[in-house]
C-alpha cells in the first residue's frame, strides 16, 4: 500500500496569508502558518518578518498509484490557476512537498507524469520529498485522524 500527500508551502516578505482567506475558501484547503507582522513563536519580542501558508488538495491524500494521476492533475491545475494571484499578494517562494507513505521493503514511485512536469517547469518551485515506511495499520490511523470529507 502507498499513499501520497502533496502540499504547497508559499512564503514571502510581503505575503500576508490572512488577506487571502476568502479567495481560497471552499477551493483548496490551506492553513495560515504566520503573517510577517505576527509575533515569532520562538521570541515574542520579534515578528516573523515574512508570511507563510500551506495549501493542500481537498482530499489530503492520494491513494495508490492508480488514483495519483487525478490527484496530481488537480494539484497542478490549482497551481496554474493561483500562482500569479499568490505572487500578486506578495508570495515569492514556492515549495511543493511530496510525502510518500508505504509498507514493504522497497519504495518505487513515479511522481508527476511528463505532461505535469512540463507544466510545473514553468514555475519557480522547489520539490522536497519525504518517504515514510509504515504498516498498513499506521496508514489507516492517518485516515482516522482526518475529517471524513478530507480523505
Amino acid at each position: 500500500m502507498k499513499l501520497i500527500k502533496l502540499s504547497l508551502t508559499v512564503t514571502g516578505d510581503n505575503f500576508f496569508p490572512r488577506n487571502i482567506t476568502t479567495i481560497f475558501e471552499g477551493k483548496l484547503l490551506f492553513e495560515i502558518n504566520f503573517n510577517p507582522d505576527d509575533k515569532n513563536d520562538s521570541d515574542e519580542r520579534k515578528e516573523y518578518g515574512f508570511g507563510c501558508a500551506t495549501f493542500y488538495h481537498p482530499s489530503i491524500f492520494g491513494l495508490e498509484e492508480k488514483t495519483w494521476r487525478e490527484y496530481e492533475n488537480d494539484f497542478v491545475k490549482s497551481l496554474e490557476d493561483y500562482y500569479d494571484l499568490l505572487i500578486s499578494y506578495g508570495a515569492n517562494d514556492f515549495s511543493m512537498y511530496t510525502e510518500i507513505y508505504y509498507e514493504g521493503w522497497q519504495c518505487n514511485f513515479n511522481i508527476f507524469d511528463k505532461e505535469n512536469m512540463e507544466k510545473l517547469s514553468k514555475y519557480n518551485l522547489s520539490f522536497p520529498v519525504s518517504v515514510y515506511k509504515m504498516s498498513q495499520k499506521e496508514m489507516k490511523s492517518l485516515f482516522k485522524s482526518m475529517p471524513p470529507n478530507q480523505v
